[in-house]
């Protein structure tokens, strides 16, 4: 069978896309086509994945409104007035056009469903045709997905492919890696990082209870393979025990909800019991442990496992010490604490992003956000990953005419007072805003240590005084 890549390729040289309606359209037949078999894709996703049916719903809920937030940022009209602005003598200054014209997706195999369909979704909404890597597996959402997708979009814009592209055909598009990293990403390339790490911090102002429930939904839904799972939590040694206590609660009673054994696709998690790990608990869920020893392997590098990995933590500084030790920026960090601890902590631990006290839900869908753009907790694609900016100025800056009569004149008196104007077009700073305190940090650690040194001397002063006051009086009687 021959590639359907070259079709792709003519139709966006010819611009197919580029025409809003054409974009509704296809979003609109893709949108309808998961409505109408959502029942197959809840059955697909189940027989794969073993996740339970909130979480399957869940999953086909995000991807739906995924598609229909692309449909809803389509505005025709608007799209043809701001075409035409540079006919009409207005500056285009947000005008963009697409990178690539074809946007080639490597799906995750994590949450397969959403990590297409919010790839795909996103590059239509940029005008880009699309080609998706879907192998040839036994599984069922694979096959599904092929065969939905090819029917409700047009072939010369959409096709899906069991190998990867040829390197001068990839070369040409657009890529979208999910699942493969790439160092030093290109123009070219919306990639996410697959081995980024993602830490907790539980203060020990935190609500044990919230952090508790957040970090096992985290950890352990969607079969734990979401590259949000917290592979580290760093708990504070006074409320350590009352964390693992809840912790071991909230992941009991979500075994008990879930009716039969949980299939992962990750490596069964490994009991490390007496080599300076503590298996807090386990079951069919998962493990939580706790790892004793800071040296430990267990602390570094992507959890691969599904399990909950607790090490204790003496302060707020001894966890920035911890998480920055490898210098590597963090996927994202949660933070549960008081709000000022979770300033300090987010502004120093390196982090993409920092969630404080929560952890959304959204988030644990589809592959992590793409290195270079801003992680968002519901949508991970928008179209300005694929476009670039062209502006086209009609109109010049108000400065112009007068840089201009200054070349042409090379007046000297004009141009002493163009560089004396420059000189004056800077505001004067601000007032520095009082402090909220009379002193700084270090004035205080100065004055209580000379309070602490001078209070004995008063006293002894005082008394020797009173001593010799009283010694006196007593002499005179």
């Amino acid at each position: 069978m021959p590639s359907p890549i070259p079709r792709l390729f003519a139709a966006a040289t010819d611009g197919r896309l580029s025409n809003p309606r054409i974009q509704d359209q296809q979003l609109r037949r893709l949108h309808a086509s998961l409505v109408d078999n959502t029942r197959a894709i809840e059955e697909a996703i189940s027989k794969d994945t073993g996740h339970t049916a909130a979480e399957v719903a869940i999953e086909i809920a995000l991807t739906l409104r995924c598609v229909g937030a692309q449909i809803a940022a389509i505005d025709g009209d608007k799209e043809l007035e701001d075409e035409y602005r540079v006919a009409h003598g207005r500056n285009a200054e947000d005008r963009v056009e697409t990178k690539r014209g074809v946007a080639y997706v490597e799906p995750a195999k994590h949450t397969v469903l959403y990590s297409v369909v919010a790839a795909m979704s996103a590059a239509v909404g940029a005008a880009c045709c699309v080609v998706v890597l879907l192998e040839n597996t036994t599984q069922e959402l694979p096959r599904l997905l092929r065969k939905l997708l090819t029917e409700s979009m047009d072939a010369d814009i959409f096709a899906v492919i069991s190998a990867a592209p040829a390197s001068e055909e990839l070369d040409k598009m657009m890529q979208v890696l999910q699942s493969r990293s790439v160092r030093e990403p290109g123009f070219h390339q919306v990639v996410s990082p697959t081995e980024s790490r993602v830490i907790t911090i539980v203060d020990r102002s935190a609500d044990v209870e919230v952090a508790a429930q957040a970090l096992v939904n985290a950890r352990f839904a969607f079969g734990g393979s979401s590259p949000y799972a917290p592979d580290l939590v760093l708990v504070n040694e006074f409320v350590k025990t009352d964390f693992l206590r809840a912790a071991t609660r909230k992941a009991t009673y979500i075994a008990a909800g879930r009716s039969g054994k949980m299939r992962r696709e990750k490596k069964k998690e490994e009991s490390h019991e007496g080599k300076g790990v503590n298996v807090v608990a386990s079951g069919s869920w998962g493990s939580i442990q706790e790892v004793l020893e800071r040296q430990a392997k267990t602390l570094r590098g992507k959890n691969e496992q599904n399990v909950l990995v607790v090490h204790a933590i003496r302060s707020l500084d001894d966890a920035i010490e911890l998480t920055n030790e490898d210098d590597d920026t963090l996927l994202a960090s949660y933070i549960f604490s008081d709000l000022p601890s979770a300033k300090y902590l987010s502004q120093f631990i390196k982090s993409r992003a920092s969630f404080v006290k929560h952890i959304p839900l959204p988030l644990l869908l589809g592959p992590a956000a793409p290195v270079g753009h801003a992680t968002s907790p519901v949508y991970r694609y928008t179209t300005s990953m694929f476009t670039e900016p062209r502006p086209v100025l009609v109109k010049d800056a108000n400065t112009r005419r007068e840089y201009d009569e200054l070349l042409l004149s090379e007046s000297p008196q004009k141009t002493q007072e163009m560089i004396q104007n420059a000189k004056s077009d800077i505001k004067p700073a601000k007032a520095r805003p009082l402090k909220a305190a009379p002193f700084g940090y270090f004035e205080q650690g100065i004055l209580i240590g000379l309070a602490s040194v001078a209070t004995p001397v008063f006293v002894g002063i005082g008394s020797l005084g009173y001593y010799l006051l009283t010694q006196s009086n007593f002499r005179r009687t």
